[in-house]
């Protein structure tokens, strides 16, 4: 019918059976051998149209004679386009901060915990970087809120700078950020980033007419040398970044070079 048609951007019948759609019709047909004794099925298909993604959902279920004889089957196609982009977007809003784009706590521990997973078995290293502004609070006070929060994301989009694709960067609330640098062949690879880091975030930013500056306080941790658990690296990271708070802060510090004694931390 006419809808079908317009589904599958064809100009006729006479088209049915062209590439791709003969493909997705044989894959239509492979599904319904295999598991023919169902008398329901459900699957999605994704379908590129006019540069545009769209999704269908393909209801399939028996029909049967009075003997309840298979006799053929009935698909219906439904356009679930729109209900799926809902659900990405509410997914996206779940899983990211509103106001920097950046992971949320939440979401950055459960990609954390995956990606520390699949790092036991492996040689590979890990660093977290436990972020915190200096003075944020002084810089809210006197410029207003408004102006912290062009300053949040103006960090936010300088520690996605800093970091490669496969990094993560996450605001875990207020003024506090943390970045997981994973695939490091030496803990030392972690520093170059601290230090870009760092150099991005003290270059000045001109809000309303005033160039602003801004100096960062940075703790880190290793996995697996520190340690090979997540909780216990975020709060390794988080006393190496409050040693740095104490004793001058616009620096970093690695946990294994922490001063344990009272008077340091």
């Amino acid at each position: 019918n006419k809808a079908a048609l317009d589904i599958f951007d064809l100009a006729d019948l006479k088209s049915v059976f062209r590439f791709p759609i003969r493909c997705i019709i044989d894959d239509w047909r492979e599904k319904l051998y295999l598991k023919e004794q169902e008398e329901r099925l459900k699957w999605e298909l994704n379908i590129e149209k006019e540069g545009e993604d769209y999704c269908y959902e393909l209801d399939v279920s028996n029909l049967t004679d009075r003997k309840n004889n298979l006799i053929g089957r009935l698909a219906v196609l439904y356009d679930i386009t729109e209900r799926k982009r809902s659900e990405e977007i509410l997914a996206y809003t779940a899983n990211h901060d509103s106001l920097t784009g950046l992971v949320n706590r939440q979401y950055f521990k459960s990609l954390a915990e995956i990606i520390l997973e699949g790092a036991r078995n492996s040689a590979q290293i890990i660093a977290l970087l436990y972020i915190d502004l200096d003075n944020f609070k002084s810089i809210n006070d006197r410029y207003g809120h408004e102006v912290g929060d062009i300053l949040l994301q103006d960090t936010a989009r300088k520690l996605q700078k800093a970091i490669k694709d496969d990094d993560i960067a996450a605001r875990i609330g207020g003024d506090e950020f943390i970045i997981l640098l994973r695939g490091l062949n030496a803990e030392k690879d972690a520093i170059s980033h601290t230090e870009k880091i760092l150099a991005l975030i003290r270059e000045p930013v001109r809000v309303k007419g005033t160039n602003l500056s801004i100096t960062l306080s940075i703790g880190l941790s290793y996995f697996p040398s520190d340690s090979q658990e997540l909780d216990d690296l975020l709060k390794k990271a988080d006393l190496s970044m409050y040693w740095v708070k104490n004793n001058g802060r616009n620096n970093y510090k690695e946990y294994k070079n922490i001063e344990t004694s009272r008077g340091e931390l």
